[in-house]
């Protein structure tokens, strides 16, 4: 996918860095922390790598082992600073692509990854046409920061900054970064030079170009503006006048490759000049670089698009789902998975809003409470190199809105008040149940800069949490080892919101698209029964002898 060469030719313009260093440093440089970081994807991309990995595998070996690959790449950016925007196909792209014709049916992960991303809450919205243009145009206008895809049409569309997609399989996140400042600068071509580039070389609307035309070819022409000109004319006249332009353009190309003028070229190229013919370039493939539809191709454009901001997930939801599709449907599974995907993200992206001015509330008992600071680094495998500490949060109260989303209840936080209390509940508080999350020190000195105090100090407890001055009480309800959950009814999936609607679940955003109902199919009831599901079992512990009783008392007795 993409336009053949283009990365290799525009390689000594990118710029390495880890993904999550990158992200989350440049979430902390932007004005508006409540943004976060902006990164617009092509999730088609992703459909057709999972597609091809799970293409011959078992099915025995995993439940929806394409959608849990999607997945666990969002829950990777869930972790960091991001506020993720879903591009997806819509049905006005163009019907052939590189000589195939293109399915217009909603590929069928389509429903399933909406409503995972609206738990997680990100941002979805279907482009009137192709997502790369789409994203290309959000990017300009600064709607979204960047765009991480490896198809290279979105650098020709004009897309500003693109992160190419990392290696998801290692924790070695490195990614190339490419924007269009570093491309102009270091290899001599802008926007109108990319787009002459996929027509000598071929793309997805040609897909072979002008035999013997290469990528240092492409890249002189590039450079000697015949793009640029180009790309005026097919986005200012209409056809006719577009005709009569390409008339002199050609006969410019030709005279530059027989003579070499502006001494771009490694040498004259008389041959290549014939090979220039007056068919060249197709204008219906000029065309769909130079003018993609998007949301801004009508007059109003399609949606006025709101200022996206950083999202929490709805953690009960988030459970539910997680249930259905991957089997995590026990007490014991599920906290040993939310503790490695969910509630890392979950406790930076509270505390992020915090950070922002976002008046905190002691009495929401859903979120993470910061507890204390355990040790701080330089090193870590999702920030980098930033300075971070390690933090413990208190997840008491978190957790039961998660089991409560795979038992079929309706959201709850005290885990006790599914069942009755038995004896020894109603005795002694249940336990606390913490997580330590590494967090970029800089957040932590804007939001909770007494709680570095005492960690410098030696002393370990937080009080209140800046910027609200109203004290943050430790949460004390947590999961008892003796706790059992009975269920007796059924629930279903909570309705996704829409363009027309106001209120939307928890906090996550509405579904950005041209038209309102888009998910038809995807609200089918959740109807699974469980009984009882079994808590973890106390621990036991030896019981001594009678002898090591005796011996015991006769070594107190000697002392």
């Amino acid at each position: 996918m993409g336009i053949n060469g283009l990365w290799s030719a525009i390689s000594s313009a990118a710029e390495e860095c880890p993904l999550g260093e990158f992200l989350t440093a440049e979430a902390l440089r932007n004005h508006d922390w409540s943004r976060g970081y902006v990164l617009g994807i092509d999730a088609s991309i992703w459909f057709y790598n999972a597609n091809q990995q799970y293409l011959h595998a078992n099915s025995w070996r995993e439940r929806n082992p394409e959608i849990s690959m999607v997945f666990r790449r969002l829950m990777r950016l869930h972790a960091l600073p991001v506020t993720v925007l879903l591009i997806l196909d819509g049905g006005g792209r163009p019907s052939c692509k590189r000589g195939k014709r293109v399915n217009g049916h909603s590929h069928w992960m389509t429903e399933d990854i909406i409503q995972i991303a609206l738990a997680l809450g990100f941002y979805i919205y279907i482009a009137p046409g192709e997502a790369e243009a789409e994203l290309a145009v959000l990017c300009q206008r600064h709607i979204i920061h960047a765009i991480l895809t490896d198809d290279s049409d979105t650098l020709v569309f004009g897309g500003v900054t693109i992160i190419r997609n990392p290696d998801w399989k290692s924790a070695n996140d490195t990614v190339k970064i490419f924007t269009a400042n570093r491309v102009r600068e270091s290899i001599g071509v802008d926007h109108g030079g990319l787009v002459l580039f996929a027509l000598l070389n071929g793309g997805d609307y040609n897909e072979v170009g002008i035999l013997g035309f290469g990528p240092i070819v492409a890249i002189a022409l590039a450079r000697c503006g015949f793009g640029n000109s180009l790309l005026h004319a097919a986005q200012e006249f209409d056809r006719d006048h577009l005709e009569s332009f390409l008339v002199h353009w050609r006969c410019d190309i030709r005279q530059e490759l027989r003579l070499n003028s502006q001494g771009h070229l490694p040498h004259c190229y008389p041959a290549l000049a014939n090979t220039i013919t007056d068919s060249f370039p197709d204008i219906n493939a000029l065309n769909l670089y130079a003018n993609p539809l998007t949301s801004w191709s009508s007059s109003p454009p399609l949606r006025d698009w709101p200022v996206l901001r950083l999202g929490c997930p709805d953690v009960h939801r988030l459970a539910t789902l997680c249930e259905r599709y991957f089997r995590w449907g026990n007490i014991k599974a599920l906290p040993a998975k939310f503790q490695e995907l969910v509630w890392p993200g979950l406790c930076l992206r509270k505390m992020w809003q915090v950070c922002e001015g976002e008046k905190y509330n002691p009495l929401d008992d859903s979120s993470p409470k910061p507890l204390t600071i355990h040790s701080a680094t330089t090193s870590h495998p999702l920030v980098g190199a930033l300075p971070s500490f390690n933090v413990e949060f208190s997840i008491s109260r978190s957790l039961p809105l998660a089991i409560s989303g795979i038992c079929d209840q309706e959201p709850c936080l005290n885990p006790l008040a599914l069942t009755a209390p038995s004896e020894s509940q109603t005795k002694e508080a249940p336990p606390q149940v913490t997580i330590c999350v590494d967090l970029p020190a800089v957040l932590i000195e804007r939001v909770a800069p007494d709680l570095i105090a005492r960690f410098m100090s030696g002393s370990t407890t937080l009080h209140h949490m800046a910027p609200s001055s109203s004290s943050v009480p430790r949460a004390k309800i947590g999961i008892s080892p003796s706790t059992s959950i009975s269920v007796s009814h059924h629930r279903d999936i909570p309705a996704s919101p829409s363009l027309s609607t106001t209120t939307h679940v928890a906090s996550s955003p509405p579904l950005l698209s041209p038209s309102a109902d888009i998910v038809t199919n995807s609200q089918q009831p959740f109807k699974r029964h469980i009984g009882s599901i079994p808590s973890f079992p106390p621990k036991r512990r030896r019981r001594w002898s009678d002898s090591e009783m005796a011996n015991k008392e006769g070594e107190l007795t000697n002392l």
